[in-house]
């Protein structure tokens, strides 16, 4: 699950991910870098939390993996290590907001796959 997060103030933003499945991984370790290197990349960072810290399960076929997550905190985080990496330099973290949002897997190769949500939720503060 993806999240562009922007300060519309400074007209910069940034995606934070929590990475359910990748077929490359068994638990996700986690990201921080550009997206950068074709036609269509946005040139902004990237910050995805490693597995661990939002469920102690893995994607299997046929069975629930439950997630929960306070994201606030872990957004913060991401703002700051961004911030290291030279990227949002002028953003202030009270102004950002999710712009946009989408799910998915990320699987490498031809594959049929599905996924189903249930009892998704997003709480504001």
């Amino acid at each position: 699950h993806y999240w562009a997060i922007a300060d519309l103030d400074k007209m910069d933003w940034f995606w934070f991910g929590l990475n359910f499945y990748d077929s490359r991984y068994f638990s996700f370790p986690g990201y921080l870098h550009v997206d950068e290197g074709k036609a269509d990349a946005s040139n902004k960072m990237i910050y995805v939390e490693t597995q661990e810290t939002f469920s102690n399960q893995h994607a299997k076929d046929g069975e629930w993996m439950d997630i929960k997550v306070d994201i606030l905190p872990l957004i913060k985080k991401a703002v700051c290590l961004a911030k290291e990496k030279g990227s949002l330099k002028d953003v202030r973290f009270e102004n950002m907001k999710i712009i946009s949002t989408n799910l998915g897997f990320e699987m490498m190769g031809n594959f049929d796959a599905a996924f189903m949500l249930r009892k998704l939720r997003l709480v504001g503060k």
